[in-house]
């Protein structure tokens, strides 16, 4: 398992709002809108930030139980330094099809 802790740059807030203005497709035809984020208690950001606690708290124990000894999990503290690690297991460039200047 690979997990990557938010940088506390709001990087869902900055998804959604991207979303929103472009447009983009989420699954099944599906697109966010400012109500759907900001006033839907179901939306992206309310989610975030009623489950991010509970599952940093969750996590490190459900991965304690012996039926999960043979995962390892390797912690990242930014996206940039996962997709590396990603990349070099694949043997890719990881800032392959990116845009943005992000990495």
């Amino acid at each position: 398992m690979v997990e990557v802790a938010p940088d506390g740059r709001g990087e869902h807030l900055r998804r959604t709002a991207r979303r929103i203005v472009t447009g983009e497709r989420l699954y099944a035809g599906n697109r966010e809108t400012i109500r759907g984020a900001l006033l839907d208690p179901t939306g992206i950001p309310w989610w975030v930030l009623r489950t991010y606690w509970k599952r940093r708290r969750e996590f490190p124990e459900l991965f304690r139980r012996p039926a999960y000894t043979h995962a390892t999990v390797i912690h990242f503290k930014a996206p940039a330094a996962a997709g590396a690690f990603l990349a070099a297991c694949s043997g890719s460039d990881p800032g392959a099809g990116r845009t943005g200047g992000r990495g």
